[in-house]
Protein backbone atom coordinates (compact mmCIF):
# COMPACT_ATOMS: atom_id res chain seq x y z
CA UNK A 1 0.00 0.00 0.00
CA UNK A 2 2.90 2.34 0.83
CA UNK A 3 4.39 1.82 -2.64
CA UNK A 4 1.04 2.53 -4.31
CA UNK A 5 0.61 5.81 -2.40
CA UNK A 6 4.23 6.90 -2.90
CA UNK A 7 4.19 6.13 -6.63
CA UNK A 8 0.93 8.06 -7.07
CA UNK A 9 2.43 11.10 -5.37
CA UNK A 10 5.59 10.89 -7.50
CA UNK A 11 3.41 10.77 -10.62
CA UNK A 12 1.61 13.93 -9.50
CA UNK A 13 4.94 15.68 -8.90
CA UNK A 14 6.25 14.73 -12.35
CA UNK A 15 3.10 15.96 -14.10
CA UNK A 16 3.31 19.26 -12.23
CA UNK A 17 6.98 19.73 -13.09
CA UNK A 18 6.23 18.93 -16.74
CA UNK A 19 3.98 22.00 -16.78
CA UNK A 20 7.14 24.01 -16.00
CA UNK A 21 9.06 22.19 -18.77
CA UNK A 22 11.18 20.40 -16.15
CA UNK A 23 11.99 16.74 -16.65
CA UNK A 24 14.00 14.01 -14.93
CA UNK A 25 16.31 11.23 -16.09
CA UNK A 26 16.38 9.05 -12.99
CA UNK A 27 14.61 8.89 -9.64
CA UNK A 28 16.75 7.09 -7.02
CA UNK A 29 14.64 5.85 -4.11
CA UNK A 30 15.87 6.00 -0.54
CA UNK A 31 14.64 2.48 0.22
CA UNK A 32 17.13 1.00 -2.27
CA UNK A 33 20.05 2.68 -0.49
CA UNK A 34 19.30 0.28 2.37
CA UNK A 35 18.07 -2.72 0.39
CA UNK A 36 21.17 -2.78 -1.84
CA UNK A 37 23.53 -2.36 1.15
CA UNK A 38 24.82 1.05 0.02
CA UNK A 39 25.03 2.17 3.62
CA UNK A 40 26.67 -1.06 4.77
CA UNK A 41 29.44 -0.53 2.21
CA UNK A 42 29.97 3.10 3.22
CA UNK A 43 29.85 2.15 6.92
CA UNK A 44 32.67 -0.37 6.54
CA UNK A 45 34.82 2.19 4.70
CA UNK A 46 34.18 4.84 7.38
CA UNK A 47 35.15 2.42 10.16
CA UNK A 48 38.21 1.18 8.27
CA UNK A 49 39.51 4.73 7.75
CA UNK A 50 38.64 5.62 11.37
CA UNK A 51 36.46 8.48 10.11
CA UNK A 52 33.92 7.51 12.77
CA UNK A 53 34.32 5.92 16.18
CA UNK A 54 32.22 3.97 18.65
CA UNK A 55 31.24 6.10 21.67
CA UNK A 56 31.47 4.27 24.99
CA UNK A 57 30.29 6.99 27.37
CA UNK A 58 28.17 10.12 27.66
CA UNK A 59 24.91 10.92 25.92
CA UNK A 60 26.05 9.26 22.67
CA UNK A 61 27.06 5.99 24.36
CA UNK A 62 26.57 3.06 22.02
CA UNK A 63 26.51 5.23 18.88
CA UNK A 64 28.93 5.51 15.98
CA UNK A 65 29.83 9.19 15.70
CA UNK A 66 31.97 11.55 13.65
CA UNK A 67 34.05 14.00 15.73
CA UNK A 68 32.95 17.64 15.60
CA UNK A 69 36.41 18.87 14.60
CA UNK A 70 36.03 17.05 11.27
CA UNK A 71 33.49 19.60 9.97
CA UNK A 72 34.46 22.93 8.44
CA UNK A 73 31.32 24.46 10.01
CA UNK A 74 29.80 22.46 12.83
CA UNK A 75 26.44 24.14 12.95
CA UNK A 76 27.29 27.56 14.31
CA UNK A 77 29.35 26.74 17.36
CA UNK A 78 27.99 23.34 18.36
CA UNK A 79 30.70 21.22 19.96
CA UNK A 80 28.88 17.91 19.67
CA UNK A 81 30.08 15.08 17.53
CA UNK A 82 27.56 13.96 14.92
CA UNK A 83 25.77 10.67 15.43
CA UNK A 84 25.98 8.57 12.27
CA UNK A 85 24.54 5.32 13.64
CA UNK A 86 22.24 5.38 16.67
CA UNK A 87 22.69 3.07 19.66
CA UNK A 88 19.81 0.90 18.40
CA UNK A 89 21.71 0.25 15.15
CA UNK A 90 19.63 2.48 12.86
CA UNK A 91 21.47 4.83 10.53
CA UNK A 92 20.70 8.56 10.56
CA UNK A 93 19.77 10.57 7.47
CA UNK A 94 23.27 12.00 7.20
CA UNK A 95 24.71 8.48 7.13
CA UNK A 96 22.50 7.52 4.20
CA UNK A 97 23.38 10.85 2.56
CA UNK A 98 27.08 9.94 2.75
CA UNK A 99 26.47 6.64 0.98
CA UNK A 100 24.28 8.39 -1.60
CA UNK A 101 26.92 11.07 -2.23
CA UNK A 102 29.55 8.37 -2.76
CA UNK A 103 27.27 6.71 -5.33
CA UNK A 104 26.82 10.02 -7.12
CA UNK A 105 30.59 10.20 -7.63
CA UNK A 106 30.95 6.51 -8.49
CA UNK A 107 33.01 5.84 -5.35
CA UNK A 108 30.82 3.29 -3.64
CA UNK A 109 31.54 0.25 -5.79
CA UNK A 110 27.81 -0.40 -6.00
CA UNK A 111 24.95 0.72 -8.23
CA UNK A 112 21.18 0.60 -8.29
CA UNK A 113 19.22 -1.50 -10.73
CA UNK A 114 16.95 0.61 -12.92
CA UNK A 115 13.59 0.14 -14.59
CA UNK A 116 11.42 2.49 -16.69
CA UNK A 117 8.90 4.46 -14.67
CA UNK A 118 5.51 3.38 -15.91
CA UNK A 119 3.60 6.16 -17.63
CA UNK A 120 6.60 8.50 -18.06
CA UNK A 121 8.69 8.01 -21.17
CA UNK A 122 12.43 8.47 -20.67
CA UNK A 123 12.26 8.43 -16.87
CA UNK A 124 14.02 5.66 -14.95
CA UNK A 125 13.50 4.67 -11.33
CA UNK A 126 15.83 2.71 -9.07
CA UNK A 127 14.92 -0.79 -7.94
CA UNK A 128 16.53 -3.50 -5.84
CA UNK A 129 15.43 -6.19 -8.31
CA UNK A 130 17.99 -7.25 -10.97
CA UNK A 131 16.99 -6.22 -14.48
CA UNK A 132 17.88 -7.38 -17.96
CA UNK A 133 21.51 -6.51 -18.75
CA UNK A 134 21.90 -3.52 -21.06
CA UNK A 135 18.30 -2.43 -20.73
CA UNK A 136 18.93 0.79 -18.80
CA UNK A 137 21.40 3.65 -19.25
CA UNK A 138 24.14 4.19 -16.66
CA UNK A 139 23.78 6.76 -13.89
CA UNK A 140 26.07 8.06 -11.16
CA UNK A 141 29.81 8.58 -11.55
CA UNK A 142 29.55 12.37 -11.76
CA UNK A 143 32.52 14.75 -11.78
CA UNK A 144 30.70 17.42 -9.78
CA UNK A 145 27.59 17.13 -7.63
CA UNK A 146 25.15 19.92 -6.81
CA UNK A 147 22.80 19.23 -3.90
CA UNK A 148 19.91 21.70 -3.87
CA UNK A 149 18.88 21.76 -0.21
CA UNK A 150 17.79 24.62 2.04
CA UNK A 151 20.27 26.61 4.13
CA UNK A 152 19.17 24.95 7.37
CA UNK A 153 20.80 21.75 6.08
CA UNK A 154 24.24 23.37 5.69
CA UNK A 155 25.58 21.65 8.80
CA UNK A 156 24.57 18.20 7.58
CA UNK A 157 26.03 18.89 4.13
CA UNK A 158 29.31 19.77 5.88
CA UNK A 159 29.20 16.39 7.62
CA UNK A 160 28.77 14.64 4.26
CA UNK A 161 31.78 16.50 2.83
CA UNK A 162 33.78 15.71 5.99
CA UNK A 163 33.00 12.05 5.44
CA UNK A 164 34.38 12.19 1.88
CA UNK A 165 37.54 13.91 3.10
CA UNK A 166 37.99 11.38 5.89
CA UNK A 167 37.73 8.57 3.34
CA UNK A 168 40.46 10.19 1.24
CA UNK A 169 38.12 11.34 -1.53
CA UNK A 170 39.39 14.93 -1.43
CA UNK A 171 38.59 15.71 -5.07
CA UNK A 172 35.01 14.57 -4.61
CA UNK A 173 34.76 16.63 -1.41
CA UNK A 174 35.95 19.74 -3.27
CA UNK A 175 33.40 19.08 -6.02
CA UNK A 176 30.46 18.62 -3.64
CA UNK A 177 28.51 21.85 -4.07
CA UNK A 178 25.66 22.78 -1.74
CA UNK A 179 23.20 25.02 -3.59
CA UNK A 180 21.40 26.37 -0.56
CA UNK A 181 18.20 28.36 -0.65
CA UNK A 182 16.77 30.43 2.17
CA UNK A 183 13.52 29.93 4.03
CA UNK A 184 10.46 30.18 1.80
CA UNK A 185 7.92 32.71 3.07
CA UNK A 186 4.71 34.45 2.02
CA UNK A 187 3.36 37.85 2.86
CA UNK A 188 0.05 37.83 4.78
CA UNK A 189 -1.57 39.60 1.83
CA UNK A 190 -0.50 36.81 -0.52
CA UNK A 191 -1.87 34.22 1.91
CA UNK A 192 -5.25 35.95 1.88
CA UNK A 193 -5.25 36.17 -1.92
CA UNK A 194 -4.49 32.45 -2.17
CA UNK A 195 -7.15 31.51 0.34
CA UNK A 196 -4.75 30.43 3.10
CA UNK A 197 -6.28 30.96 6.53
CA UNK A 198 -4.08 32.78 9.04
CA UNK A 199 -4.34 33.38 12.75
CA UNK A 200 -4.69 36.96 13.96
CA UNK A 201 -1.08 36.83 15.13
CA UNK A 202 0.19 35.70 11.70
CA UNK A 203 -1.85 38.41 9.96
CA UNK A 204 0.20 41.05 11.82
CA UNK A 205 3.55 39.54 10.86
CA UNK A 206 5.63 40.86 7.91
CA UNK A 207 5.87 37.34 6.49
CA UNK A 208 4.75 33.79 7.25
CA UNK A 209 7.11 30.81 6.87
CA UNK A 210 5.93 28.09 4.53
CA UNK A 211 5.64 24.84 6.46
CA UNK A 212 4.67 21.50 4.96
CA UNK A 213 4.13 20.03 8.41
CA UNK A 214 1.61 22.76 9.25
CA UNK A 215 -0.03 22.48 5.85
CA UNK A 216 0.93 26.08 5.10
CA UNK A 217 2.09 26.49 1.55
CA UNK A 218 1.18 27.00 -2.07
CA UNK A 219 0.50 24.07 -4.37
CA UNK A 220 2.44 24.53 -7.58
CA UNK A 221 -0.54 23.72 -9.79
CA UNK A 222 -2.70 26.27 -7.96
CA UNK A 223 -0.01 28.91 -8.45
CA UNK A 224 0.38 28.11 -12.16
CA UNK A 225 -3.39 28.25 -12.66
CA UNK A 226 -3.51 31.59 -10.83
CA UNK A 227 -0.75 33.04 -13.02
CA UNK A 228 -2.52 31.86 -16.19
CA UNK A 229 -5.73 33.56 -15.01
CA UNK A 230 -3.83 36.81 -14.40
CA UNK A 231 -2.19 36.63 -17.82
CA UNK A 232 -5.58 35.98 -19.44
CA UNK A 233 -6.77 39.36 -18.18
CA UNK A 234 -4.21 41.06 -20.42
CA UNK A 235 -3.80 38.71 -23.40
CA UNK A 236 -7.23 39.27 -25.04
CA UNK A 237 -6.63 43.01 -25.31
CA UNK A 238 -3.47 42.35 -27.35
CA UNK A 239 -4.77 39.40 -29.37
CA UNK A 240 -8.34 40.42 -30.10
CA UNK A 241 -8.68 38.30 -33.25
CA UNK A 242 -7.13 35.09 -31.91
CA UNK A 243 -9.40 32.19 -30.92
CA UNK A 244 -9.71 31.40 -27.21
CA UNK A 245 -7.53 28.31 -27.48
CA UNK A 246 -4.59 30.36 -28.77
CA UNK A 247 -5.12 33.03 -26.11
CA UNK A 248 -4.93 30.38 -23.40
CA UNK A 249 -1.75 28.98 -24.98
CA UNK A 250 -0.13 32.43 -25.00
CA UNK A 251 -1.23 33.12 -21.41
CA UNK A 252 0.22 29.77 -20.33
CA UNK A 253 3.57 30.54 -21.95
CA UNK A 254 3.67 33.94 -20.24
CA UNK A 255 2.73 32.44 -16.86
CA UNK A 256 5.31 29.63 -17.04
CA UNK A 257 8.02 31.98 -18.26
CA UNK A 258 7.29 34.45 -15.46
CA UNK A 259 7.40 31.73 -12.80
CA UNK A 260 10.68 30.22 -14.08
CA UNK A 261 12.24 33.70 -14.23
CA UNK A 262 11.05 34.50 -10.70
CA UNK A 263 12.48 31.25 -9.35
CA UNK A 264 15.84 31.87 -11.02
Amino acid sequence: MGHIVANSIVGCHLRTMARLDIGYDVLPRESEILHLKFWASAFEQLKERKAIYFETEGKNKGCWVMPADAFKDNGGGEDDSKVIVRSNGTVTYVGKDMAYQMWKFGLLGKDFFYKPLEGFEGVWVSTSDPQEVGLSPQFGGGARVYNVIDSRQSYLQDVVVAGLNALGFTEAAENSIHFSYEMVALSPRTCVELGIELSEEDKRRPYVEVSGRKGLGVKADDLIDKLIDVALVEVPSRHTEDPEEERIAVATQIAIGALRYFML
